[in-house]
């Protein structure tokens, strides 16, 4: 089975590549359902995760924690964070003292785009002299930058018994046959292809857990952190479809999106 799932990642053409490099995203690869978000997009412009999905701030910070080096002189294609005293706030890729390259919510209709840093700036309310870093008290957010290096050997082999998983969740939020339909047709073959993908996640992670794989228990956390946040976006779009209450199938799966999450919560 292990080598089956092997085969199908492959076939998808992943390719984990040397992250020192920036790469921007693919302007033609629109989400249909909120998700994807700033630490996703960080991530995966230098090559520390390769599937666009929802992505927690804790597996932000593990994968920087693990594959990355502070600097106080950013260069192109560093990751920006910013925190405040709660916690992390975002994340961008630095291109120049005045230029930035982000997405500023996880939100379907939003891409990440390059922008002024002024304009990111604003958006959250941080002040030039708090970049990079700073000890003024009125600075209550603060960046701080990070060269990325490649993938530790032993977190690219636990992406790659995730991966599966996470080409599931990137199935339903971009592809083309899980899109809502005009609403004035109710047109539920959507829904239908999203419960079956749904239901193909759900036996992928019975799969998954019975084959013994271990994954670290910290980076285990996170990444459940990010799925489950992800179904609830695919959860909220399939509730908010006008033709629900006239669809049986819906109300026959109605339980898939729990027993997920469930699932998804026993791993912990």
């Amino acid at each position: 089975m292990r080598k089956q799932i092997l085969l199908l990642i492959l076939s998808f053409g992943v390719s984990f590549t040397q992250a020192q490099s920036f790469r921007p995203q693919n302007p033609a690869l629109t989400p249909h359902i909120s998700g994807p978000n700033c630490w996703n997009q960080a991530l995966m412009s230098v090559s520390l995760l390769e599937t666009a999905r929802f992505t927690s701030d804790e597996e932000f910070v593990y994968l920087i924690n693990k594959s990355c080096t502070q600097t106080d002189s950013p260069s192109y294609g560093n990751i920006g964070r910013m925190r405040d005293q709660e916690g992390d706030v975002h994340a961008f890729i630095w291109i120049s003292e005045t230029e930035v390259y982000a997405k500023h919510s996880m939100g379907a209709f939003e891409q990440p785009s390059f922008m002024p840093t002024r304009y990111m700036l604003d958006t959250y309310l941080l002040h030039e002299e708090c970049l990079p870093t700073s000890t003024n008290p009125a600075c209550f957010r603060q960046t701080s930058y990070y060269i990325c290096g490649e993938l530790a050997p032993e977190i690219k082999a636990q992406q790659l018994e995730l991966r599966l998983l996470d080409l599931i969740l990137n199935d339903i939020v971009y592809s083309s046959d899980t899109i809502s339909k005009p609403r004035h047709t109710c047109d539920s073959t959507f829904l239908d292809k999203r419960f079956t993908k749904l239901q193909i996640f759900i036996n992928t992670l019975e799969t998954f857990k019975a084959s013994g794989l271990i994954i670290e228990p910290e980076y285990l956390k996170t990444w459940v952190v990010s799925a489950t946040e992800q179904l609830y976006e695919i959860e909220f779009n399939t509730y908010s479809e006008t033709c629900l209450n006239t669809n049986l199938n819906y109300r026959r799966n109605y339980g898939l999106f729990e027993t997920v999450k469930n699932s998804l919560n026993s791993m912990l």
